[in-house]
Order: structure tokens, then C-alpha cells, then sequence
């Protein structure tokens, strides 16, 4: 097979030369750049198939400049009569120049905004797609309003390093994560579109306590958010400590305050609809809880905010912890009050690799009660 050359990438907002294949007598393919409408974005016009990139590059730049429209014989408008090449380059920089100043003020009515928006309309509320999860949709909404600081910048002129330092301004571990989902999925709908023709967000990093460990709450300030027990946010935070369930499965959490167990669980089949015995130490809570908010964990204004509303307590009472440290503090109480380490899997919804185990394992209420019983009430931690 013939190898074929590589030809120079051109500007965002130009508009694209697509190559359709060798056995094709006019194998390229020309397109206007797309353009946005609101939030919707307007696939650029096919405006002709050449045989030669060159040839469609010079139709694209008299394209933007006004001096070919389509429908004009393609020959008699790039090569004219007695030109001459040096008069058809000299040409060709001239339509350049010109359109520079114009396509620059087109990319700047372009906003970060104006493509997240259409990319999460496409995306999270086209009938004809795939349907989400309100769960999902809510945590990519949260890392949209995370990157607030991009939302008037004009989208094709941002760069690696502002991508950067909007993810570095975010001081949650899940929200950079979340924000880094939502800068992949705009960047692959823009390229898709010709709005831009490089992907900037695949050489994002995350700041390093991204990817460590999270910091479990120490005994201490376990007290500490005991002895605040009565506000909604610390009571919430000792209900998941002593739970390990994520903040987002208490949307929907179904509870029996009879026999005393939660039922709920996302992310994974492991996870989903397990069961986890009620610990004494936060039943007056789970009860007290449940009657405020009519059968609810979460009142349905906070769904959104819940977990912004736990960080901010924390900073406030001087610790440095997310909602997910939670689902962290609870493992570590299992592991030093000596849970069985089967059994704490099975509280936090984590998969057997091991047959025996994943087929063969079977515990019930009053067994998993036992084990989460070993850990002490919060007075005594």
C-alpha cells in the first residue's frame, strides 16, 4: 500500500480536508468549518472533492476569503490565466492574511461555554442516544460548574496549561476526576466538529493526592463530628462512616428500620443492592434522619450540593477531607477492629476474584451484623 503523505494540520476554524480513500479519482474531501447556533453546533457545508490536498487547501483559503463560493469552476478561480505559480502563491497569501483577522474574531464568539453545552445537549439529552443515570448526569454538571473559570474564554484559543490551571484550582480529588471526564468528552465532540483539531485534555494531570490513597478520618475527628451530631452535614458524615456506602447511593437508598439494615449501592454489580446492617451507634441518626427529610437521606434541593456542603464543613473545623474519605474511614475501622476481610468486602461492595468466595460464599443479616458490630460506638473509638 502506498504510504501516504502527511499534510501540515490546519488552523481551528478554518475548516477541514478529509482523505476518503485511494480508489477514489477525487479521494479528498472539502468542508466548510462548522459554526454554533446557541448551543447547537452546524456541521460546515461540503463545498467540493479534489483530487489534491494542495489544491483543496488553496479552495479552502479562497473559500474564506471570499474570492471562491461554491458552485464557481474550481480550475478557472485557484489558476488563472498567464498567473504564473509565483502569482498563485502570491495570491493564496493574500486571501491567507486576510481571512487570519476574521477567523480570529469567529473563534472568539466561540466559547468554552457555548461547546459544553452542545456537547452535554448531544450527549446526556439526545432521545436517540444512549439514556443516563441522574447520578451520572449530576456528577458530569458538577465537574462543568468546576471549570466555571473557562466558561468565557473563547474555545479554540485555549492551551494545554489554561486546561492545566483549571484543573489545579479544584481542590477535590473526585471533582478534578470529574472535570477531567467533562474536558474529554467537549475536546472529542469540538474535533469531531472542526471546531478544533486537537485534543489538549489528553495531556492533563492530576494533582498527586489524586491518585493516592484517601486519608481516612482520624479517632479524633470522629469525636469531633460526633459531638456536632445534631447539624444535618455531621450526621450524614457519621451515617457513611459507619456505613462505606459512596454519598451518591443514599439518593436512593431503600432502609429497614425494623430489622435494621440499609439496601442500596452503585458503580459496580459487587456493589448494587447490598445489604449492610445499621450499626447502633448511628440508628438514632439513620431514624432521626429519615423522619426530617420524609423517608429521604438527602432533601431533593441538596442532592446537588451534599458533597461540596461535607468539604466545606471539613475545611471549616480544620480537616482536609472529601465525602469519599468517608467510604475510607469505614474500611479502616474494619480492618482494625478485625472484620473478617471477606465480610468486609462484602460491606463495601467490593468483587471476589477468588471462586470460592464469589460463588461459593454465603452470609446473612445476622452474620454481617456481627462483624460491623466489632467496630465500637464513637465515644469509644
Amino acid at each position: 500500500m502506498k504510504k501516504r503523505i502527511k499534510h501540515p494540520r490546519l488552523p481551528s476554524g478554518f475548516g477541514t480536508i478529509r482523505y476518503l480513500g485511494e480508489k477514489r479519482s477525487r479521494p479528498y474531501q472539502v468542508r466548510a468549518a462548522a459554526s454554533m447556533d446557541g448551543d447547537q453546533v452546524i456541521p460546515g457545508e461540503i463545498l467540493a472533492y479534489v483530487e489534491d490536498w494542495y489544491k483543496g487547501f488553496a479552495l479552502l483559503t479562497a473559500y474564506n476569503a471570499h474570492t471562491w463560493h461554491p458552485g464557481d469552476d474550481i480550475e478557472e478561480s485557484l489558476i488563472l490565466e498567464d498567473e504564473g505559480l509565483d502569482g498563485v502563491v502570491r495570491r493564496l497569501l493574500d486571501d491567507y492574511r486576510h481571512i487570519s483577522g476574521k477567523r480570529f474574531q469567529i473563534a472568539k464568539q466561540t466559547t468554552f461555554l457555548n461547546v459544553c453545552e452542545a456537547w452535554y445537549k448531544d450527549k446526556y439529552e439526545n432521545p436517540s442516544k444512549r439514556t443516563f443515570s441522574q447520578a451520572t448526569k449530576d456528577n458530569i454538571q458538577k465537574g462543568v460548574r468546576r471549570l466555571e473559570v473557562l466558561y468565557d474564554r473563547p474555545f479554540a484559543m485555549l492551551r494545554l496549561d489554561d486546561l492545566q490551571a483549571a484543573i489545579d484550582d479544584i481542590d477535590a480529588p473526585t471533582m478534578q476526576e470529574a472535570a477531567r471526564t467533562v474536558l474529554h468528552g467537549v475536546y472529542q465532540y469540538a474535533i469531531a466538529r472542526d471546531i478544533v483539531d486537537r485534543d489538549y485534555s489528553m495531556q492533563l494531570k492530576l494533582d498527586a493526592h489524586v491518585r493516592k490513597n484517601g486519608t481516612p478520618f482520624t479517632p479524633k475527628e470522629i469525636k469531633t463530628i460526633w459531638a456536632h451530631r445534631d447539624e444535618p452535614i455531621p450526621e450524614m458524615m457519621l451515617i457513611m462512616i459507619y456505613s462505606g456506602f459512596r454519598i451518591s447511593a443514599f439518593a436512593d437508598m431503600k432502609v429497614d428500620l425494623k430489622k435494621r439494615y440499609f439496601q442500596g449501592g452503585i458503580k459496580t454489580d459487587a456493589g448494587k443492592n447490598r445489604i449492610v446492617p445499621i450499626h447502633p451507634t448511628i440508628y438514632p441518626l439513620v431514624k432521626k434522619r429519615l423522619e426530617r427529610y420524609d423517608g429521604k437521606f438527602i432533601p431533593y434541593e441538596a442532592v446537588r450540593t451534599i458533597g461540596y456542603g461535607i468539604t466545606k464543613w471539613c475545611r471549616a473545623h480544620g480537616m482536609s477531607h472529601t465525602p469519599h474519605h468517608t467510604r475510607h474511614t469505614f474500611s479502616m475501622l474494619c480492618e482494625k477492629y478485625e472484620v473478617k476481610e471477606n465480610d468486609r468486602k462484602r460491606l463495601l461492595g467490593h468483587h471476589f476474584k477468588d471462586v470460592t468466595n464469589e460463588v461459593y460464599g454465603h452470609r446473612d443479616l445476622e452474620d454481617l451484623r456481627k462483624e460491623i458490630e466489632k467496630i465500637p460506638i464513637c465515644e469509644k473509638l
